[in-house]
């Protein structure tokens, strides 16, 4: 039943959502964006925008200018070698769904949640066969549906993770992570949001 309803959010976001898809990266435009701090961690070239470590490896996080309750977030993602990156949830409270591994434990946790403040742990959902799953070293996709304080993913079309939040902010921005203290490189195309 699970494996029928992730179906048909794959092939049928906008009859559970009105509108229609925006982009969030036009040319080599970061208009729609901020980032925090900004030491040079973030650019765009031909739609694809990198996030890279700066000399000091400091982090950053990259957010949209605007703020998202009900949507469903779509990107593709790219990296080489060892990245702790994310895509954070409505704001600097929100969830992350982890990209590349945790520093912390140096395994793989691409599409898993990372929210240390739900009390259950830092991964209380983890997407098991993401290494399965993925490309190696080339373009993945992740699509991220958010309702209310559930959050619904999906790698490569396959749905990883189901989870209720307890903490979830009812409304923010989205942010893409270059974490600190570490030399990493992230490449990220085709980012899209669709609002309910």
């Amino acid at each position: 039943m699970r494996s029928l309803f992730y179906v048909v959010l794959s092939i049928l976001p906008t009859a559970l959502f009105a509108g229609s898809w925006q982009d969030l990266i036009q040319g080599d435009s970061l208009a729609q964006w901020a980032s925090d701090p900004d030491h040079g961690h973030w650019s765009v070239e031909a739609g694809v925008i990198t996030g890279k470590s700066d000399p000091e490896q400091r982090g950053s996080m990259l957010w949209t200018r605007g703020e998202f309750g009900d949507f469903v977030f779509e990107t593709e993602f790219k990296f080489v070698d060892f990245v702790d990156s994310g895509i954070k949830l409505k704001g600097g409270n929100g969830i992350q769904v982890n990209l590349g591994n945790s520093i912390s434990q140096r395994v793989n946790r691409t599409a898993s949640i990372f929210a240390p403040q739900e009390g259950k742990g830092r991964f209380p959902a983890i997407a098991e066969n993401a290494h399965e799953i993925m490309v190696p070293n080339g373009w993945n996709i992740i699509r991220i549906h958010c309702e209310g304080k559930r959050i619904m993913i999906m790698l490569n079309g396959r749905e990883v993770v189901d989870y209720t939040s307890t903490t979830l902010p009812e409304k923010g921005p989205i942010g893409l992570q270059v974490h600190g203290n570490l030399d990493m490189e992230i490449h990220f195309r085709n980012t899209r949001i669709l609002e309910k």
